[in-house]
């Protein structure tokens, strides 16, 4: 097609108002992430300051109902995970700062994680909004290690930045569990998903393994307590680098 003839696709249209293009959806989420980094850039960094969520609430909606979108309009959420990944991604850079405040605050007060959730508005928020990313990508993950478990194919398609989304989930599911302790269970279930996702992208990326090496380091966790029962084995190497296998 010559440049008179090309027709650019816009990223300024809502998800879900019209039929997007692959590469489109793809740089419109990626859009909504840089929104996020960008906001978190400039927002104050000094400790205990509380960043308000208002400020950012319009682009908060548009990471929500995209997401919502995707999921409804996708059956094949393998080929969407990069547009998942960066939409999960855009939310914990928004809200990931306020897991440190309320635990910093509870070190500060007698008062119950819920009562000092409750008191504010700006925690409550972004503790919902992380409670709607990690189950998103959590429930991403069930399906995703169930699929690889069950019929073992060239995980090629799997993109990187799925992987640092499962990196961020972990560590919001042990800060979560560290808050409060009445949800452990529930949280080292997710956790065993994450790191079985981790394994999975680790047949495909290196980095990957150097995550849960992070992280076994960082949060002072074991991932073979976590992978002990999982299924997941690694293709052949002829598997791994067939591009027609989906």
């Amino acid at each position: 097609m010559s440049p008179s003839g090309t027709r650019h696709l816009s990223t300024n249209i809502i998800i879900g108002t019209e039929k997007f293009g692959g590469f489109q959806l793809s740089a419109k989420t990626a859009c909504l992430f840089h929104r996020a980094l960008r906001i978190d850039k400039e927002r104050d960094a000094r400790p205990g300051k509380m960043p308000l969520v208002s400020t950012y609430a319009d682009l908060d909606r548009e990471i929500r109902e995209s997401t919502l979108t995707l999921l409804g309009e996708t059956l094949d959420w393998e080929a969407m995970l990069d547009c998942f990944a960066m939409l999960v991604s855009a939310l914990f850079t928004l809200y990931m700062p306020y897991l440190a405040i309320l635990e910093n605050s509870l070190h500060l007060s007698s008062a119950s994680p819920a009562s000092l959730v409750a008191s504010s508005q700006e925690i409550s928020t972004a503790l919902a909004a992380l409670r709607f990313a990690c189950k998103m990508s959590t429930d991403i993950s069930c399906k995703l290690n169930a699929n690889f478990g069950s019929t073992p194919r060239s995980p090629i398609y799997l993109c990187a930045p799925a992987g640092a989304t499962c990196y961020l989930v972990i560590q919001a599911y042990v800060a979560i569990r560290r808050i409060f302790p009445e949800e452990s269970g529930e949280c080292e279930s997710n956790i065993e998903e994450k790191f079985e996702s981790l394994r999975l992208f680790s047949f495909r990326w290196g980095i990957a393994e150097k995550m849960m090496s992070q992280l076994e380091k960082k949060l002072n966790v074991d991932r073979n307590v976590y992978l002990q029962n999982s299924q997941l084995m690694p293709p052949p190497q002829s598997m791994c680098f067939d591009f027609t296998r989906r």
